[in-house]
Parts: structure tokens; sequence; C-alpha cells
């Protein structure tokens, strides 16, 4: 045999096991990849199907207008005007 057969003769085993190497780290990536889409999917069709809570209700009047609105409309109490004050001590 001349050098180069058994430079091949090892060098070969090698470029295969690489090769191998090279597959099943981009299979890895594929699953991790696929495993974080169902994840995703998973939490998307919960967050569709649920029915989103409330914190409470709103008070409603008996006339069925939003009370807070009306209080925003409302003028607060002025401490002196349209009272006669005495200055004259």
């Amino acid at each position: 045999m001349t050098l180069k057969a058994i430079e091949l003769q090892v060098a070969l085993p090698r470029t295969f096991e690489a090769g191998k190497m090279t597959e099943q780290a981009q299979q890895l990536g594929q699953s991790v990849n696929h495993a974080a889409s169902l994840g995703m999917e998973k939490k998307t069709y919960k967050e569709r199907h649920t029915v989103n809570r409330m914190k409470g209700k709103a008070p409603l009047a008996r006339s069925g207008k939003d009370p807070r609105y009306e209080e925003g409309k409302r003028e607060g109490h002025h401490p002196f005007k349209g009272k006669a004050i005495d200055y004259s001590g």
C-alpha cells in the first residue's frame, strides 16, 4: 500500500463521523424549534378559548347611566363662591 491509501483509510471514517455529528446537531436544532412552536400554539389556543376575568362589575345607576361619568360632568362645590362674606370685621 502506498502512503495515500493509508491516509485515506484514516480520513474516511473521520469524515463519516463528522457528517453524523453535524446531522445530529441539525436535528437537535429542529427539535428545539418544533417544541417551541408547539408550546406557542398551545398558549395561543388557550388564550383564544378562555374568557378574560373581570376584576369587578362597574356600578350602574337605576337609570342605566354610569355614575362615574356623571360625576365628571358635575362641578365641585366652591368654598365661598355665591355666599355673602362680611369683610368689615
